[in-house]
């Protein structure tokens, strides 16, 4: 209990307390999206976009994912997002064929040395754009649009109860990403809110 202890103090220290949220400019006008159908999702998670495999806190990169042990960082990144994005707008079926693009901007998780040794701390904070293009003309819609999903993530105890119920990260970050698609069409409850919590 006492390593635990001073583990969690030093995961704060390298972290700091702050304000997360999930938040985006404004929800796409609802007399408009009835009239959409999502026939295609793309999701682009750029290779300029840095990862780190460093079992430590808090690694200086653009994407944290380390729940598989291994593989292409930005490939399942992508699978997660594509997985929420046809969710999210699963409630879509009007008769204008539209493609949903999504830029991820940044994907920050756990690492596993964070999810283990932490207590009652940390954050999955999560950054994309996105927009709708007409399906055949590839026309954008609007801009696309910036969206934080930031979520609160489980550590220490908590996250080994929540893994044992089958919670497991990229469970819980794929739910929170599919409500905030949701609720920014306007299809689902509106999710915006923030949190203080220590992140890293």
């Amino acid at each position: 209990m006492r390593i635990v202890i001073l583990l969690t103090a030093l995961l704060v220290a390298v972290s700091g307390c702050g304000r997360w949220v999930t938040d985006y400019r404004a929800k796409i006008n609802p007399v408009v999206t009835p009239y959409f159908d999502v026939t295609g999702i793309e999701v682009d998670v750029p290779y300029t976009l840095t990862t780190s495999e460093e079992r430590i806190p808090a690694p200086d990169a653009d994407i944290v994912w380390q729940e598989p042990f291994s593989g292409d960082r930005h490939k399942q990144v992508a699978a997660i997002f594509t997985e929420a994005a046809e969710i999210g707008t699963k409630k879509l079926n009007g008769p204008r064929k539209v493609t949903l693009k999504i830029e991820v901007k940044r994907f920050h998780a756990l690492t596993e040395f964070a999810r283990v040794w932490a207590e009652n701390s940390g954050v999955h904070h999560i950054i994309f754009t996105a927009q709708f293009l007409d399906a055949k003309t590839d026309e954008p819609l609007f801009d696309p649009i910036p969206i934080q999903a930031d979520l609160i993530a489980y550590s220490g105890r908590q996250s080994e109860r929540a893994r044992a119920a089958g919670e497991t990260q990229q469970v819980r970050i794929t739910r929170h990403l599919a409500q905030t698609i949701d609720g920014w069409v306007g299809t689902g409850p509106d999710n915006r809110g923030d949190f203080w919590r220590f992140g890293f």
